[in-house]
């Protein structure tokens, strides 16, 4: 497995896909977007078919980190 500091890095994209246990993924998306690797390079893509509170605990973390800088986006049954 290749280090960041060996050489040139790729674009990279993430997918969560969320569905149920809302609680979970604020944290999840979070650790994700706090990946040691450069913010230009990464896409997070969350996914969500949930009918509790799981897709507003989503879409608030999506929201929050492209605030942030961060290449997110947030869909309902993509």
């Amino acid at each position: 497995m290749a280090r960041l500091d060996e050489g040139p890095i790729r674009a990279a994209a993430t997918i969560l896909a969320t569905g149920g246990a809302g609680r979970l993924y604020g944290g999840l998306i979070g650790a994700v977007c706090e990946m040691d690797y450069p913010r230009e390079l990464l896409e997070i893509q969350v996914l969500d078919d949930s009918t509790d509170e799981t897709r507003e605990i989503a879409r608030r973390a999506v929201e929050a980190w492209r605030a942030e800088g961060v290449d997110a986006g947030f869909g309902r049954d993509w």
